[in-house]
C-alpha cells in the first residue's frame, strides 16, 4: 500500500489545472506497480491530460521494500534530511513502545539509504532490485569516473541495458555538462565479484556510518581501505603500482580498446617493478612462481592470459608482439609448458596479423624444428590452415597428425582438432578413430 494525497497543480505549459498523487510512503510490497514507475524515475512525473506536457514533481518521500529489506528516504529539503536521519535511526525509538520495537527490530536489520533525488532512489532501488550491493556499485563508479577523468564525465549512473534478443547487461550511463549520455560503459559480472571479493571484509569496520553511499562515501571507504591494507603488512610501493594498474585494467576489462591502453601505458613500468627484486645476472631469468607474490591482489600468470586475449581483441597485434616477446625474454616458462606454448603462439599470431599468413608459417615450421613431436603445435598448424581458408591442407595433416604418439599435455587440443576437420569432411572413419585414441589415451595415463 502507498500513502499518497491529491493536490492541483497548474501545467506550466499550457496553464490548466490537473491532480497529482504525491506520493509521503511507497510499500512495493503491497503495490509492487509503483516499484517498476520507482525504477524508471517516472513516480514524480506527472504527464497534463490537457496538453500532455510531463512536469518534474520534487517532492520527499519513503521508499519501502520489505521483501528485501530496503528502507530508501528521498529527500529533496533539508529538513526532510534531517527528519529521515532520525527516522531511519532504530536508537531514537522508544523501547516502550510495541510498536517502535517491531520497527527497531526491521530497521536494525534492514539496508537504510538516504538519496538526495529522484534519479537516486532508481537507481538505488534498481541495485537492490537486482541483489547487487550498492556500495560496491558507487566504489567501482568511483574507479571507472577515475579512467574517464579526461572524458569531462561529471557522474555516472547504474542502469540495466536491454538487447533486441531479450538479454541485459550491467552498464554505467555517464553524465555530462548534466546531461545524461547515450554511450555506457559495461560493467561485467567479473568485475562486479572481483571488487566485492575485494572490499566485503572491510565494509563492516569502515567507520563512516553515513546512510548517503554515494561518491563521496566511496571515496573516503577507498582511503580507509587503503590505510588498512598498509597497516595490514608493510607498504610495498612496487606491489602497490602492480595492482593499482591491475585494478584500472579489470575495471574496464569489458571496453577492450580501454583496457588495451591502460596495458600499453604502464606495461614497461609493471615488468620493471615485478622484476625489481630479482637479480637477473646472478639468478637467470624468474620462473612465474619466483615472481609470485602475496602483496598481488590476483595470480600474475592469470592476469598474464587476461592482457594478452585483449590486446588480441583489441587488435593491437603489434604491441601484443612485443609483449609476447618481452615475456618471453625476462621470464623462464620452461615449468609453465602451456604458458610458454600460448605465449609463442600468441607473437606468432600477431606476427601474421601484421606481417602476413606466410610469415606465421614460417615462424610455425621453424619452431616445430625445435620440437617437432609436439601436439600442441600440429593442433595449431591444422588449426592456422583451417582458419585461412585451407580446409584441404588441414583434412590432410589432421589424417597424419592423428596418430602422433601420445603425450599429458595437449592431446585433447590435438584430437579436437582432428575432429573438427573430420566432421567437415564427414569422415567417420576417422572421426571413431579419434574416439578410440582418446580412451586410449585415458587408459594409457591412469
Amino acid at each position: 500500500m502507498a500513502r499518497y494525497e491529491v493536490q492541483k497543480i497548474v501545467c506550466e505549459n499550457c496553464g490548466r489545472q490537473h491532480k497529482v498523487k504525491i506520493y509521503d510512503v511507497v510499500d512495493v510490497r503491497r503495490d509492487p506497480k509503483l516499484k517498476k514507475k520507482v525504477i524508471k524515475d517516472e513516480l514524480q512525473l506527472s504527464r497534463c491530460p490537457f496538453c500532455g506536457e510531463f512536469t518534474r514533481l520534487d517532492y520527499d518521500l519513503t521508499y519501502i521494500d520489505p521483501s528485501n529489506m530496503i528502507t530508501i528516504s528521498l529527500a529533496n529539503t533539508k529538513d526532510m534530511y534531517h527528519e529521515a536521519l532520525e527516522t531511519l535511526d532504530p536508537r531514537l525509538l522508544d523501547e516502550d513502545d510495541p510498536e517502535d520495537v517491531l520497527l527497531k527490530a526491521y530497521l536494525e536489520n534492514s539496508v537504510r539509504r538516504i538519496v538526495r533525488n529522484s534519479t537516486q532512489l532508481a537507481e538505488k532501488a534498481l541495485i537492490f532490485d537486482k541483489g547487487l550491493d550498492d556500495r560496491v556499485i558507487e566504489i567501482i563508479k568511483v574507479i571507472y569516473a577515475k579512467l574517464k577523468e579526461n572524458d569531462g564525465i561529471e557522474d555516472m549512473v547504474f542502469n540495466i541495458g536491454e538487447f533486441s534478443d531479450g538479454s541485459t547487461e550491467m552498464c554505467f550511463l555517464p553524465l555530462k555538462d548534466g546531461v545524461m549520455q547515450n554511450d555506457p560503459y559495461p560493467l561485467k559480472e567479473s568485475t562486479y565479484l572481483l571488487t566485492e571479493n575485494e572490499y566485503m571484509d572491510l565494509f563492516t569496520s569502515f567507520p563512516n556510518t553515513n546512510l548517503e553511499v554515494d561518491r563521496d562515501w566511496a571515496e573516503a571507504f577507498l582511503d580507509y581501505a587503503g590505510e588498512m591494507q598498509a597497516e595490514e603488512h608493510e607498504v610495498d610501493e612496487d606491489a602497490k603500482f602492480v595492482n593499482e594498474v591491475m585494478n584500472k585494467y579489470y575495471a574496464v576489462m569489458d571496453d577492450e580498446p580501454e583496457a588495451a591502453k591502460v596495458i600499453k601505458e604502464n606495461w614497461e613500468e609493471v615488468m620493471n617493478r615485478v622484476l625489481k627484486k630479482w637479480d637477473t645476472e646472478k639468478d637467470g631469468r624468474p620462473t612465474l612462481e619466483d615472481l609470485e607474490n602475496d602483496d598481488y591482489e590476483t595470480y600474475l600468470g592469470n592476469w598474464l592470459g587476461d592482457i594478452d586475449m585483449t590486446l588480441g581483441n583489441a587488435k593491437e597485434h603489434a604491441f601484443r608482439m612485443d609483449f609476447s616477446e618481452n615475456l618471453l625474454n625476462v621470464l623462464d616458462l620452461s615449468d609453465d609448458p602451456l604458458m610458454y606454448y600460448n605465449t609463442r603462439r600468441s607473437y606468432m599470431e600477431s606476427l601474421g596479423e601484421v606481417q602476413g599468413f606466410d610469415k606465421m608459417m614460417n615462424y610455425l615450421y621453424d619452431w616445430k624444428k625445435e620440437d617437432s613431436d609436439s601436439a600442441y603445435l600440429a593442433a595449431t598448424e591444422i588449426f592456422e590452415y583451417e582458419m585461412n581458408q585451407q580446409p584441404e591442407k588441414a583434412y590432410e595433416l589432421a589424417k597424419e597428425y592423428m596418430y602422433m604418439p601420445l603425450k599429458k599435455s595437449c592431446d585433447d587440443w590435438l584430437f579436437d582438432s582432428c575432429e573438427n576437420i573430420f566432421s567437415e569432411y564427414n569422415d567417420q572413419k576417422r572421426l571413431k578413430e579419434i574416439k578410440k585414441r582418446r580412451k586410449e589415451k585415458i587408459r594409457f595415463y591412469e
